[in-house]
């Protein structure tokens, strides 16, 4: 029988165990630090057989203006129990949870574009899109400094356009634990290195990411800009029928 609750601390070595079997590209310690951040009981919900769980979905809360919003991270079930409808179970579940709470809409980043296709079956359709740009290193005019968590979280802040959806300070934080943070005197931009390629995950203000891909010792850029053809985000709107041009989203806990 599955049974589909809420997360609590006795599942973690569970959790962590699904997340290393789905994301094997993840860092032991980025996973650790985003279930310290995470609310656990409140914002993991779990499907559980034997007492073991199984499938899991992070159901991690956004804001946008006054309305509540529902994102959708590191979704995922034992390979050994794959094909059996159990994450769609979940999902379910956990929009049903969302609509009784009076959230607007559910959005999520799918990893994959054949995913598109899967979520459109919950009635999740584009939301936002975004652009790729590639380029090679050049210099700076400009005095480029590393950030943490804490600076980023507070320069983000100042630099978001008002049409943009509100991530809590705890997530913008744990994003930044996990890559490289460039700012400069009009801009900042979370940053992952590898290899020797700078990818911009998200540039807010005026900077050169070729200067910002210098400075981080790297010889190329990929630059995820937003408002672009690609997907990016898709979304399901529950009622809320104002909200059906896209506001800033840029952040992604991909």
């Amino acid at each position: 029988m599955i049974v589909k609750r809420p997360a609590f601390t006795a599942d973690l070595p569970a959790i962590r165990e699904i997340w290393s079997a789905a994301f094997p590209e993840d860092s032991a310690s980025d996973r650790d630090r985003f279930l310290k951040t995470v609310r656990l009981s409140e914002e993991c919900l779990l499907a559980v057989e034997n007492g073991t769980p199984i499938s899991m979905v992070f159901t991690l809360p956004v804001t946008y203006g006054t309305r509540r919003l529902q994102y959708i991270y590191a979704a995922a079930t034992l390979p050994s129990h794959r094909g059996r409808g159990l994450f769609a179970e979940l999902l379910n579940t956990a929009l049903s949870q969302a609509r009784e709470q009076g959230v607007t809409a559910s959005f999520l980043r799918p990893a994959e574009l054949s995913l598109v296709r899967y979520y459109a079956r919950f009635g999740y359709r584009p939301w936002c899109g975004c652009h790729t740009e590639t380029g090679e290193a050049g210099p700076s005019g400009e005095r480029i400094t590393v950030l943490s968590p804490a600076e980023f979280t507070e320069r983000r802040t100042a630099l978001l356009p008002t049409d943009a959806v509100g991530w809590e300070p705890r997530f913008t934080a744990y994003a930044a634990s996990c890559g490289l943070v460039l700012g400069t005197e009009r801009a900042v931009a979370l940053c992952y290195v590898q290899g020797e390629t700078l990818f911009i995950k998200e540039l807010l203000g005026d900077a050169d990411p070729a200067a910002l891909s210098a400075a981080a010792g790297c010889d190329r850029y990929v630059w995820r800009r937003m408002n672009g053809d690609e997907p990016f985000m898709l979304w399901l709107p529950f009622e809320d029928e104002e909200l059906r041009a896209a506001p800033y989203v840029g952040l992604a806990l991909d």
